[in-house]
């Protein structure tokens, strides 16, 4: 299952809501993926906020990005081998695209060809192909 609940760590806070649904995507939910592929993850908008902030007040370095998409996103490195691309999805039928279009490539399974790759995982996003 690619959906998960994550926690930033025990100190972030006691309450329950500090709980955030996110999708683990790309190689690493899908493959195939290496020693250096990042850790895609998509998050709805006030969530991937939180984190955002949590990663300020812990003073770790984010890169902002705005895709050819125009989808904002950021990434992160908690080391040099945990690099995090955080996907900001704007709503709920959004992040129910990536979560479906993501479980879709996993049984599809893995393929070498990232052109390949993308055009594929783009059509399962926009429900071209089953």
């Amino acid at each position: 299952m690619t959906c998960v609940n994550m926690k930033f760590n025990e100190e972030m806070d006691s309450n329950p809501t500090s709980m955030i649904p996110c999708v683990v995507t790309g190689t690493r939910a899908y493959g195939p993926h290496n020693e250096k592929s990042d850790i895609d993850v998509v998050m709805m908008f006030e969530d991937a906020m939180k984190l955002r902030d949590w990663l300020i007040d812990k003073d770790i370095d984010i890169v902002y990005r705005i895709e050819d998409y125009e989808r904002p996103s950021f990434y992160f490195s908690l080391n040099d081998a945990l690099c995090f691309n955080v996907i900001v999805a704007s709503c709920e039928s959004e992040f129910d695209k990536w979560k479906n279009a993501t479980e879709l490539m996993r049984v599809h399974g893995p393929i070498k060809d990232r052109d390949r790759r993308i055009i594929v995982f783009q059509e399962f996003f926009n429900g071209k192909k089953e």
